[in-house]
């Protein structure tokens, strides 16, 4: 990398603003001559230009809506805050009636089975095949019923107590 001797002296004309009107003619003699300088003059005087434009076009938001939008951060903060409880208590309703229903299951299940066996069986003994018929479709169709609201109850209660 080739470099000058009298760069730095170029880049502080630059960085005062004094490039180049106000700069010492010998300094943009020497800059017009050296090839290294002028490149550096060019480059650092866009860079520092648009710095300049940059700041002048940066409006900062006053302090009094800096202030209200740190008011309304810390409002939505502890309200966030003051949700959790509450969400931790809606999880653990879903989770508390989620196993009631299993347990509720457990129990119907069992008392079912005799009745539909006895249901079949006195089809067959009848040899009523309407009964019969209507003891099979009826039983999955029972089952399958017990087994939707165990899997989508939860699922219900989730979606209507969540807040998204």
């Amino acid at each position: 990398m080739i470099t000058c001797a009298r760069e730095t002296e170029l880049w502080e004309a630059i960085a005062r603003g004094r490039w180049p009107e106000t700069a010492p003619a010998e300094l943009r003699a020497h800059v017009e001559s050296c090839g290294t300088c002028r490149e550096f003059a060019e480059v650092a005087g866009a860079v520092h230009a648009d710095g300049i434009d940059a700041r002048c076009a940066a409006t900062p938001p006053t302090s009094a809506i800096a202030w209200w939008r740190a008011q309304m951060r810390a409002r939505h903060e502890a309200a966030h805050a003051a949700d959790r409880p509450i969400t931790i208590a809606h999880a653990l309703a879903v989770a508390a009636g989620s196993g009631l229903m299993v347990a509720l299951m457990s129990i119907v299940v069992p008392w079912l089975r005799p009745f539909v066996i006895r249901l079949v069986q006195s089809g067959e003994n009848i040899t009523s095949l309407p009964t019969l018929g209507l003891a099979q479709q009826w039983g999955p169709i029972l089952a399958a019923a017990l087994l939707m609201m165990a899997v989508l109850g939860p699922v219900a209660l989730y979606l209507a107590l969540a807040d998204d």
